[in-house]
């Protein structure tokens, strides 16, 4: 769906988040928010569903959604009313709290912007190896250990190579004074496509960045900000949270 790009935040109550979860088979030992709040979204909202999306856990029971949408709120209000399923509507979303604002029309060139991101720096491997095949997603601090056997390899570094090169890759802006803020292993839930359903939990980098990007595309930098960066960005990982430069 084409559109003018808005920013939503979705309010959801963190405990029936969590009985959504195990209404749907997941267990509590290997719970992925981003992936369960992945299949809320998309049951109460359909292809309208935002995304890349933000979960922001700082609120107690309530934990706020923000995502890129195509759609403003009351239509994503009026989408669950038609296609959700009762107990979510009922139980998981404070309605009256949805709310979306616009996103700039109009960027210029040269036009500096402060940035937050949270991503999973991955790639895939190129050669098998004693620890995963050929193809499979790999940590690419790991990979870069791999290539420099013996040398002290620096993963901030890593990292924020990785992020650069995402920024060169899709356009729109380039990334400037790029920061590790956090990092952590984190356990992440996947369910495979096909008739089995089968779902597989397997370690990722969960690596969040702050810095400053330079807009040199106007016209493909909203496609950026839609898209987001990296893998993983339908749970919860790639969505670029931008504010006034600081400097």
């Amino acid at each position: 769906m084409s559109g003018e790009l808005h920013m939503v935040r979705i309010p959801l109550r963190g405990e029936r988040l969590f009985e959504f979860a195990k209404r749907r088979g997941m267990n509590a030992w290997e719970l992925d928010q981003g992936y369960a709040v992945h299949c809320a979204l998309k049951e109460l909202f359909g292809d309208l569903a935002p995304q890349p999306f933000a979960l922001d856990t700082r609120h107690g029971p309530i934990q706020p959604v923000l995502g890129y949408a195509r759609v403003n709120a009351s239509q994503l209000v009026d989408a669950a009313k038609l296609q959700s399923d009762p107990w979510l509507w009922e139980h998981l979303v404070l309605w009256d709290d949805v709310a979306a604002k616009p996103m700039p029309a109009v960027w210029r060139e040269g036009q500096r912007v402060d940035f937050t991101v949270r991503a999973t720096p991955v790639a895939r491997a190129a050669i098998d190896h004693a620890n995963h095949q050929k193809g499979s997603e790999v940590d690419v601090f790991l990979l870069a250990c791999r290539a420099r056997p013996g040398e002290d390899v620096n993963r901030e570094a890593v990292y924020q190579a990785w992020l650069l090169a995402q920024f060169e890759r899709h356009g729109g802006a380039r990334a400037d004074a790029v920061q590790v803020s956090s990092f952590q292993l984190d356990r992440l839930s996947r369910r495979h496509h096909g008739e089995d359903r089968r779902k597989t939990v397997k370690g990722r980098p969960d690596v969040t960045f702050t810095g400053t990007l330079t807009v040199t595309d106007p016209v493909a930098f909203p496609a950026l900000l839609a898209r987001g960066v990296g893998r993983h960005r339908a749970f919860g990982f790639g969505m670029l949270l931008l504010r006034p430069p600081t400097r």
